[in-house]
């Protein structure tokens, strides 16, 4: 990574140097622009540098940030850091993104008054969502309560999990983390906690894939981890079906890792799946204690691989 300003071409534009290295412009096939916007809170405010990512504007509310970009072309990345306790982000885009956490410690007070959902980071975006938690950060993010917003932590589209850092969430007006698409934990992912949640602590449309990290879920009053079918509206109705363009629809996948779940409330699942839960490797440790809970309930099949023929 590094700025304009340190890339420099010779004279004769036969060579670049990049940050202090020198290449042979004949040996260059291309060469990806990236453009990052940094959001930093602090306190009761909140700073934006855009840098010089085009298509994107934003607007503040003390520490309440809004970030609207209506880039096609050039992809983008946000770095969010600081702290505050009266702050939130909203993202809305069409273009896959990632947004890395640099030590981002982050609570909201005002829950679906702050964008389209609302909560402490609500991503509008239905495309590929890389989310990374930078190596040794400690980041931590819980929204407001009495909010109509449908997690803490919320991305319409798929979100791909990586970086060593921890990532500690509470939901206090529904679920702790949700997606309308997959969530897929890398192997490289770092540590997720879910503290406490009003519905399920992970709440995850279309499919879970796990290949690393750990997960802990805890003081949820729903269920731990639930994977939900996508699905679409019938023209003309009220009714829905599965959406069949979707792979790997209602799955979820378990191929290293650990995940552990204590769940506590009467009458919750620790892992619901609506269709097949496949394993391959990786550990889950499950203490169900309510009555009538579940530790594991799945709709299709579970599935114990000796192979490692799984998505990757």
């Amino acid at each position: 990574r590094f700025t304009t300003s340190e890339l420099l071409f010779s004279e004769d534009g036969t060579n670049l140097s990049v940050n202090g290295t020198t290449f042979q412009t004949s040996e260059i096939d291309s060469i990806m622009v990236v453009h990052t916007v940094t959001v930093t809170y602090n306190g009761a405010q909140a700073t934006v540098d855009l840098g010089h990512a085009p298509g994107v504007t934003y607007t503040t509310d003390g520490a309440h940030v809004n970030i609207v970009s209506t880039n096609t072309k050039d992809e983008l990345e946000f770095v969010l850091q600081g702290e505050s306790t009266q702050g939130s982000l909203t993202y809305t885009g069409s273009l896959k993104c990632k947004f890395y956490l640099n030590g981002l410690k982050l609570t909201s007070n005002k829950g679906a008054a702050i964008g389209a959902d609302g909560g402490v980071i609500d991503i509008q975006c239905g495309k590929r969502v890389d989310l990374i938690l930078n190596d040794g950060t400690e980041n931590i993010l819980v929204d407001a309560p009495n909010g109509q917003q449908k997690a803490a932590l919320y991305c319409k589209g798929h979100v791909e999990l990586s970086g060593g850092g921890s990532l500690t969430v509470t939901g206090k007006s529904k679920h702790g983390i949700a997606t309308n698409e997959y969530m897929h934990l890398k192997e490289s992912s770092g540590k997720i906690l879910v503290k406490g949640a009003v519905s399920d602590a992970m709440h995850i449309g279309q499919y879970f894939l796990m290949n690393g990290g750990s997960v802990e879920l805890s003081g949820q009053k729903g269920d731990g981890l639930q994977v939900e079918t996508d699905s679409v509206s019938i023209s003309g109705t009220n009714e829905k079906v599965e959406d069949t363009t979707k792979v790997n629809n209602g799955m979820m996948f378990l191929n290293g890792g650990e995940l552990r779940i204590l769940t506590t409330e009467d009458c919750t699942e620790s892992i619901k799946v609506s269709k097949d839960l496949t394993i391959t490797g990786g550990i889950i440790r499950i203490n169900s204690t309510g009555d009538g809970c579940k530790g594991i309930s799945v709709t299709g099949n579970v599935l114990i691989n000796k192979d490692n023929s799984y998505p990757q």
